[in-house]
């Protein structure tokens, strides 16, 4: 039977490390982001004033270093397959007993015939005139029961190349994925505006002549935070 050695890099995506290499929890809007509009800008994610958001390197790399792993799998894979159809040796293009002819089939066939050979030459030494008959129906099924047994096996090491391939491509989406959310979430982390507020009253600060923000109205991961003339955004 055919071993089918594991494609390296399979499962192995890990998730994108936030500040000091903690997990960046994404937030509803983050999550909202879709592959086309990414990084329309942070006016979506609520930062309020319609500027992109960068492709950082950061993000490059991983999407780089997904798509690698994603090639080296799938290659492994279909370096898997293409010993394991020429060991099984029963499809097309692999099952010619001459151009491959230590498949497992090609032997199989190869004994069949031998034997088959050796049943009827000594036909003239049988005891009785069914033993000949026997001989060729045992050595016949004993063939086809082997056969089986090669066809159910190339079944269950090509539907492990499947999964294998599937889960590749799960791995290497999951990856750039990853580095997407990864990119929206540093853009509203290291987003500090300036966010001078409409003039009117007091201050938590003391003088001034502005309102202090409504509870609630920061962007995730902010805060409002009084500089001795103004209101503005800092990071929370």
């Amino acid at each position: 039977m055919a071993k089918v050695k594991p494609a390296s890099g399979i499962g192995n995506a890990k998730a994108v490390a936030g500040p000091h290499g903690a997990s960046v929890p994404l937030t509803k809007a983050a999550h909202a982001i879709t592959d086309t509009n990414w990084s329309s800008g942070v006016s979506a994610l609520g930062a309020g004033n319609g500027t992109a958001l960068p492709w950082d390197n950061i993000a490059e790399g991983q999407v780089a270093t997904a798509q690698k792993a994603g090639i080296d799998s799938k290659t492994q894979i279909a370096a898997n397959r293409d010993y394991g159809l020429r060991e099984f040796g029963l499809d097309p293009g692999y099952n010619d007993p001459k151009a491959n002819p230590y498949s497992q089939a090609a032997i199989l066939q190869h004994n069949h015939e031998s034997n088959a050979r050796g049943i009827n030459v000594t036909a003239g030494q049988a005891l009785y005139s069914g033993q000949t008959g026997n001989a060729q129906t045992i050595e016949s099924g004993r063939t086809n029961q082997a056969h089986q047994g090669l066809v159910n096996a190339e079944e269950q090491a090509k539907a492990t190349w499947i999964a294998e391939e599937k889960a590749a491509q799960h791995a290497e989406e999951e990856g750039i994925n990853s580095a997407k959310e990864g990119a929206v979430q540093r853009g509203i982390e290291s987003y500090h505006p300036e966010v001078p507020l409409p003039e009117g009253g007091g201050n938590n600060g003391g003088g001034g002549n502005q309102k202090p923000p409504k509870p609630g109205s920061a962007p995730p991961n902010k805060k409002w935070a009084w500089n001795g003339s103004n209101w503005h955004l800092v990071k929370a």
